[in-house]
């Protein structure tokens, strides 16, 4: 039965459809993290000591690779749609130009 006043229901479908959103924009994040965390990984093995954020992208093997780590880093500090951020918990969100701070 149709209706045209908001009700409980579509309040609860509002709020279903957003935490599914910031869910999957989570997911996202973190498979981001990931790709950078094993990418630092295998670079910190290669140079044989800890790295900076800025290793990784002054050792990528070219301007491919660094539009990738760009791309990912942009996916770990995207700013939400209400602005919110899934930014790292020690700084805001948004884009690093360099990825000095991840």
């Amino acid at each position: 039965m149709p209706h045209f006043v908001d009700d409980f229901v579509d309040g609860l479908e509002r709020e279903l459809a957003q935490a599914r959103r910031d869910a999957a924009a989570y997911v996202d994040r973190a498979e981001a993290l990931a790709a950078l965390h094993s990418h630092a990984v295998d670079l910190s093995a290669r140079l044989q000591r800890p790295l900076s954020a800025d290793d990784l992208f002054r050792h990528a093997k070219d301007e491919n690779e660094r539009a990738q780590l760009q791309a990912l880093t942009d996916r770990v500090t995207r700013i939400t749609r209400d602005g919110s951020g899934l930014s790292p918990a020690h700084g805001p969100g948004g884009r690093l130009d360099t990825g000095a701070e991840l």
